[in-house]
Formats: structure tokens, C-alpha cells, sequence
């Protein structure tokens, strides 16, 4: 088959860019090993975000810790500002959020005392109010493919890049057939949150489990390595604690919506100011090895917290999980997950020790 652009991957960044290629007159294939797309948009906090003012490409530059250059920032910048016509252009309605109350630590502002936050502005897709934010912004651009006539192929994965004889990407093999893109191959297959090897060699915290859907095995990687590519930040990520029960494949990210709450690791020590971490740089606390501590390591961790915490909100919501499982609001309702058991309802007690957060399964209550 020949093609221009071939995209591999059919989640938002997947789905965004065979809608810019197909709109500059390309043609177009999409592939995606899952049975559908979305990626981890049907999970994710999906808010949106651009940014002005004297200080909008220092705040982005800030952020990369001085190993990305300018001119990355300043297209980093433009690219983020076009996003709310771009979305409106495809029939989308933008709507601006205010923070969401109550997590601890804020899931935004996000970098409130970066220079140039007071220029960002959150925003989600709106106009479905009945759908997640991700799902929303999911179906956006799954129906502006459809209304372009943009061949998707689910249940197809790409196994190989293809290179020509100078050494240009030429294609991929998905599956058996071999695809040729004339114009380009856009790999957006997603990261390796599912691939315990991947983790364990790049990552500097140990016990991590997946809180996203388990098709991010690190194909891209895999196949640009298969071609003479370079690897680059791969010890970078973020996450969030959570709790992974034996019964549910990922793991429920977990938010408290109270200040009354301590982490804890197994000796019982606290390991960090539990408020003092910007929520995408939380597991940093995982890393800060603090010497005049008795004990080490962080992990396995404990969430302590009390009853009025506990009933502020659902511990898992603020992040959505691809298991079947809906929370309760109150983490009260009948069959809300504690840990090895389930809990039945009824008499919240003042304390719950709620464990363990990014390790294996353990759950104390207190009466």
C-alpha cells in the first residue's frame, strides 16, 4: 500500500496530525493495534492549556530545565495558542475551566510560580456534557476522520520501519504488509507504562504500575531502535500514587481532597511535605533520598488520612482508569475498593490506612 503519511497510533496526537496532513492535501493511512482509538484521553485530566504574554516562551523554557532550545519553545508556543481555533474549526466548543477544588496537591495551576503563569489558561472541549473531557475531545476527532474519509485501521499494529537506501524512513510493516509513505511515517503509538521492561530500564522508581490502558508497550521505541535512532529523556515521566488492587489489571490513581492526610513509607516515616510537590512532579518524592533517615526506600508507601478527607471527593477521579469500575463519591458507596477486600458501605471510620500507594496490595482500617 502507498501512502504520503502514515500514522501510527490513533489517539488524540495520532488522530490531530492525519487531520493536518489529510487537510495539506496528503493521503493518509492511520493504524492502531487496539480494537478502537482515544489512547489515554478516555483517562487522563485531558485540560488544555495556551498561554500569553512577554513571558509565555520563559515559561515554557523554564519548564524544559534548560535542555531544549529556544526556537523549540517559541513553535511549542505558537503551536499551543492556534489550538482553541483550530478545535473550534473542527466543530469544536472551548470552554474555559477553573481549577478544580480541593486536590492536594492542585492539580492546577499547573507551575503557578514559574515567570509567565499568570499568562496560561486552562480550557476543555465542551458541547457534551454527558462525556468525560477526554472522551470529548476523543470524539471530536474521531468524527472530523470519519468526515474526512481518513482510513483507520484498528487491530493493525506496526511492527518495523522500513528505510530506504539513503537511509530515509520510508515505511513500516504493519503486520505483514509492507506500507510505503511517501511523505513520512508520524510515529504516535504512545509511551511504556505497559512494558515492565522499559520501566525497569529507564525509570528511577521501582513498582510502577500502569494507571492507563495496556497498549503503551513502547513500540515507537522499539522500532526507531531497530533503525539507528537515538534515545532522548528517557528517564523523564510522571505519574501519580496509586493503588494497584489484584483484582483490576491498572492501577487507581489516587488524589486526596483533604489536607488532613500524611504519606508514610513502610517503617511509618513521613518522606515528604505531601502539599510541597506540583502534581506532575509528585513522584519526585519518591527520588529525594533524605540520608539522616533511618530507613530508605520510599517505596512501598502509605496514604494516611481522615474521615473528612475521605468523604471530600472520590479518591480516584480527578484521573479516570480504564478498569470497569465507577468510585464512589464518598468513598462510602457499597462495593468501593479498600485494598484485597471490599468494603460494604456504611460508618466511615476517622482513619484509613489506604496502601500500598504504587506497591503491592495491603489495607488497614481502624475503627
Amino acid at each position: 500500500m502507498n501512502v504520503d503519511v502514515l500514522v501510527i497510533g490513533c489517539g488524540p496526537a495520532g488522530a490531530s496530525a492525519a487531520i493536518a496532513a489529510h487537510d495539506a492535501g496528503a493521503s493518509v493511512l492511520v493504524v492502531e493495534k487496539r480494537r478502537h482509538g482515544g489512547g489515554n484521553a478516555r483517562y487522563a485530566g485531558d485540560f488544555l492549556w495556551d498561554i500569553d504574554g512577554a513571558e509565555a516562551v520563559r515559561h515554557v523554557q523554564t519548564l524544559f530545565f534548560g535542555k531544549t532550545g529556544r526556537a523549540v519553545a517559541e513553535a511549542y508556543v505558537r503551536g499551543l495558542n492556534v489550538l482553541p481555533s483550530w478545535i473550534t474549526k473542527l466543530g469544536g466548543e472551548v470552554v474555559g475551566v477553573d481549577p478544580p477544588p480541593g486536590s492536594f496537591p492542585a492539580v492546577l495551576p499547573s507551575w503557578p510560580h514559574v515567570p509567565g503563569a499568570d499568562g496560561v489558561r486552562y480550557w476543555v472541549v465542551g458541547g457534551q456534557p454527558s462525556l468525560r473531557r477526554g472522551e470529548a475531545l476523543w470524539q471530536l476527532l474521531a468524527s472530523n476522520l470519519a468526515a474526512r474519509g481518513i482510513a483507520v485501521r484498528h487491530e493493525h499494529a506496526a511492527t518495523a520501519l522500513t528505510v530506504a537506501g539513503d537511509g530515509r524512513v520510508a515505511g513500516a510493516m504493519v503486520g505483514r504488509e509492507p506500507v510505503t509513505a511517501a511523505r513520512g511515517v508520524i510515529l504516535a503509538c504512545g509511551g511504556f507504562e505497559a512494558d515492565e521492561y522499559f520501566k525497569d530500564a529507564f525509570l528511577p522508581v521501582p513498582r510502577l504500575h500502569r494507571v492507563g490502558h495496556d497498549g503503551n508497550t513502547g513500540d515507537a521505541i522499539r522500532m526507531t531502535i531497530q533503525v539507528g535512532g537515538a534515545l532522548w529523556h528517557m528517564p523523564e515521566f510522571f505519574g501519580w500514587f496509586a493503588f494497584q488492587a489484584p483484582e483490576y489489571a491498572a492501577a487507581f490513581a489516587i488524589d486526596f481532597h483533604g489536607p488532613g492526610f500524611v504519606l508514610v513509607n513502610a517503617a511509618g516515616q513521613r518522606f515528604c511535605d505531601e502539599t510541597g510537590y506540583e502534581v506532575h512532579e509528585r513522584l519526585r518524592a519518591l527520588v529525594n533520598v533524605k540520608p539522616a533517615l533511618d530507613y530508605y526506600p520510599a517505596l512501598p508507601a502509605y496514604g494516611i488520612c481522615d474521615g473528612r478527607t475521605l468523604r471530600a471527593g472520590a479518591l480516584n477521579g480527578v484521573v479516570g482508569t480504564p478498569n470497569d469500575y465507577r468510585w464512589s463519591a464518598d468513598n462510602g458507596g457499597a462495593g468501593t475498593v479498600w485494598g484485597p477486600f471490599t468494603h460494604s458501605g456504611g460508618g466511615l471510620t476517622d482513619a484509613l490506612v489506604f496502601g500500598r500507594l504504587a506497591g503491592q496490595h495491603a489495607a488497614v482500617r481502624r475503627d
